[in-house]
């Protein structure tokens, strides 16, 4: 398996997810020698045939496994959760509310706690 197969993977995989409306826009996606990752919001784009359901998700998953050289699907919806054998909606979580992730913000968590961002700006005030 080489770089290219999985750069043909990912166009596939983007192709099953257009056909069946999934929003691309908060769903991340990759595949690494053959294994595709998933990751984000499992949403329709809105104004569509309705919104998204177990089924679906069931058959957009097992199309994306039907990929050839696909060797495994892993997920980690925000959204939508496996569990007893079966996709549940995570109740709650809608398209419109914002989700952060708290890696990507400069903000404290806790205020005992020192971010990159403090360390160089103490760092420029003591070269001053």
């Amino acid at each position: 398996m080489d770089r290219l197969d999985d750069l043909n993977i990912n166009c596939q995989v983007r192709k099953a997810l257009v056909r069946h409306w999934i929003d691309l826009g908060k769903l991340s996606m990759r595949s690494t020698r053959g294994v595709v990752h998933l990751s984000g919001e499992l949403h329709k784009i809105s104004n569509t045939d309705g919104p998204l359901d177990t089924a679906m998700v069931l058959t957009i998953l097992q199309e994306i496994k039907r990929i050839r050289n696909v060797k495994r699907v892993t997920t980690d919806f925000r959204n939508w959760v496996y569990k007893e054998g079966t996709w549940q909606f995570v109740a709650g979580l809608t398209s419109t509310t914002p989700t952060v992730d708290p890696l990507a913000t400069p903000a404290r968590l806790d205020p005992d706690s020192i971010n990159v961002y403090e360390v160089k700006e103490k760092e420029r005030q003591a070269t001053e």
